[in-house]
């Protein structure tokens, strides 16, 4: 009699226990579900820091790096050539072989007295970065600076889906790197493994000296350095691991010294010249953000006479993101590259895809299928025989209102007619459909062979995408008429520029450019400016203080 009581209080009190464990479970999902649902819904509220982006150059050369091993060399030897400051912004860094040999460059930069600051995002940080005893110890030298932009707060779980996703490297405040590419063997060097992504970075360089360009990138990284939402790393000089990390990262930026080879850059001969480099940025809070650098892009777009390339790695939606499109098609003809859904890195991406495949066409575009060796995370726009965008900015939701991102306007025939030829490449190893579902195969297509896990698996993605994850999507990147006039991207077509400024046009101090009057170059040259803007929304105003 007395066991059976036992036993039955036992029972009892791991039915108990079973109970308050899943009453909290519940609670906090409920907790999540309503942090990730009810922000978005409450509506974008006024941000001091969303204000004008301006560039402004017309003597910049640019290097193209779209080979995977060269990303890796350019990012060993620009750190390498850094005398005073390094700045990193990357969305995902990992301490593999390519993320050990750019931590063991920036720890022997910061021996040699140069100042190193790293922005991370968050998840990716937390996941693959903190736990890593040789990024510690990088974290613990006196000249390094790593802040992670938004990690992950349980008390503060309503941000969680508001990522850093730009990707730039800053060498002395003058010449700076922007791509798609994340620090990992993913996309940096021969990556150890036959799983890489194809991806594209540009140099930028104007004679070691600080340009509009440059000034504009630092004043956005400015911005989200000084984010409340950041956290700063910090690590223990005096931890043993991290002593021994140390002596690893002496030894391996020795031999990459000596096997690299990492020779002085010669500007005039790996670089072009450009007419105009103009930055473009969104929002950079780490909440609800409004869609500046989709309505920038897509205004830019609609310049277009001849054609427009649209390179993304997927492609994924809202109303408004096909009405942007539609907008373009209607004046110029485009063609979208982009994964083909058996052989595209990014499932959810493929899933969708394939269910609104159809809902693309209806805009107008052709779509080229690419079934390359490597799946492609490429993010290109060209427009005419002239301009080259190139950045994070995948053609999706995240990209539009979620997550941090930056894109490089390039005026450079010659850069244009390179990326043109690669994208004819990847013409000929796709399969082209256009509006009216005529499909074309190029000469060097291959069709995909799909296993049968991975068929099944996307099949229970497109129930899944179709029967929820675009509802849910369009909860967090809401695009109200108003906000388009709002961020109206301020634009005028004039002349031998592709932008060209207003006559009145001067630096503000805000973005800690020079107090002087800039006089738009019509004889020797083009100008640009770019500008998102917030207040005065339409019309003729000159970019002044004055008119401000």
């Amino acid at each position: 009699m007395l066991g059976e009581i036992e036993s039955n209080m036992k029972k009892t009190f791991r039915i108990k226990c079973f109970k308050l464990v899943l009453g909290v479970s519940l609670c906090f999902l409920i907790y999540l579900l309503v942090s990730l649902i009810i922000p978005p819904l409450i509506g974008t509220h006024e941000k001091s820091d969303t204000q004008a982006e301006v560039s402004i150059t017309t003597s910049e050369r640019v290097c193209l790096i779209d080979n995977n091993e060269d990303a890796l060399l350019w990012r060993l030897r620009l750190i390498r050539s850094a005398q005073e400051e390094i700045i990193l912004s990357t969305f995902d860094f990992r301490a593999d072989s390519s993320g050990t040999d750019v931590i063991a460059a920036l720890w022997g930069a910061a021996e040699r007295g140069v100042q190193v600051r790293l922005i991370i995002d968050g998840i990716n940080a937390q996941l693959h970065l903190s736990g890593s005893d040789v990024f510690q110890a990088l974290a613990a030298h006196d000249n390094v600076e790593v802040k992670f932009y938004n990690p992950i707060r349980l008390t503060q779980l309503w941000t969680v889906n508001y990522r850093c996703h730009d990707k730039y490297l800053i060498i002395d405040r003058s010449t700076y790197l922007m791509g798609g590419r994340n620090t990992s063997d993913l996309f940096l060097g021969s990556g150890g493994t036959s799983r890489q992504n194809i991806d594209r970075d540009i140099v930028v360089y104007n004679g070691g000296f600080t340009t509009a360009s440059a000034n504009t990138l630092l004043e956005y990284f400015d911005r989200i350095w000084l984010l409340d939402t950041n956290r700063a790393f910090h690590a223990e000089a005096e931890n043993h691991r991290v002593k021994k990390a140390t002596a690893i990262l002496a030894r391996r930026w020795t031999e990459i010294n000596d096997a690299k080879q990492l020779t002085a850059i010669n500007w005039e001969t790996e670089t072009l010249q450009t007419n105009e480099v103009a930055l473009l940025s969104g929002d950079c809070t780490a909440w609800n953000k409004e869609p500046m650098l989709l309505n920038t892009l897509t205004t830019l777009m609609q310049k277009g006479e001849q054609n427009i390339v649209l390179q993304t790695p997927y492609m994924i939606c809202n109303q408004a993101m096909y009405n942007a499109l539609k907008k373009v098609t209607d004046n110029v003809q485009v063609q979208v590259i982009t994964n083909a859904p058996q052989s595209g890195a990014n499932p959810w991406g493929c899933a969708d895809y394939l269910n609104h495949r159809d809902d693309i066409l209806e805009t107008g575009v052709d779509i080229c299928e690419w079934n390359g060796s490597f799946s492609m995370h490429t993010k290109t726009i060209l427009i005419d025989d002239r301009i080259s965008i190139i950045g994070s900015f995948n053609w999706d939701m995240r990209s539009a209102y979620l997550d941090t991102e930056m894109m490089l306007l390039i005026d450079c025939p010659a850069l244009n007619a390179i990326l043109r030829d690669e994208a004819q490449q990847m013409m000929y190893e796709g399969k082209t459909i256009s509006p009216d579902g005529v499909t074309v195969t190029g000469e060097l297509y291959i069709t995909p062979k799909v296993s049968a896990t991975k068929q099944v698996l996307q099949s229970l993605l497109r129930v899944a995408d179709g029967l929820f994850c675009r509802e849910i999507d369009g909860l967090f990147c809401r695009s109200s008429p108003d906000i388009i006039v709002r961020r109206r991207c301020v634009l005028s077509h004039k002349r031998r520029g592709w932008l060209q400024p207003s006559p009145s046009f001067r630096y503000s101090r805000n973005l800690a450019l020079q107090d002087e009057l800039y006089h738009p170059v019509i004889n020797n040259g083009p100008a640009v400016l770019v500008c998102v803007d917030k207040r005065l929304g339409t019309g003729p105003v000159n970019q002044s203080r004055d008119a401000g």
